[in-house]
């Protein structure tokens, strides 16, 4: 996901300012999407547009990835992993999702 997503992304770290000290990658998720929702509307379109079948899956992946790849950038630091920690995702349903907090 080129430009649209990009600039999705840069709106992560104004989106875990407005976070507590700790959150999960759902609860940001939401607050990204709620904030920002034309940015997160084009990087759904753009994802559907470029064939996935599962829009929601791939944005929310690459939010999830990009945490991870710039956690330190962004000022927190991952407490739990997916592999221990599950939330209701932007439909309800339980999933896994890391859990961060600020440093």
């Amino acid at each position: 996901m080129p430009d649209i997503f990009a600039k999705l992304v840069k709106e992560i770290s104004h989106a875990i300012d407005r976070m507590g000290t700790d959150f999960d990658t759902h609860e940001l998720i939401l607050e990204l999407a709620r904030e920002n929702q034309p940015a997160y509307i084009r990087a759904l379109n753009e994802s559907v547009e470029s064939g996935s079948a599962a829009p929601f899956k791939v944005v929310h992946a690459a939010i999830g990835r990009s945490l991870k790849r710039h956690s330190h950038e962004f000022g927190i630091q991952e407490i739990e992993t997916g592999k221990n920690h599950s939330s209701p995702d932007i439909f309800g349903e339980s999933c896994s999702c890391s859990k961060w907090k600020k440093t």
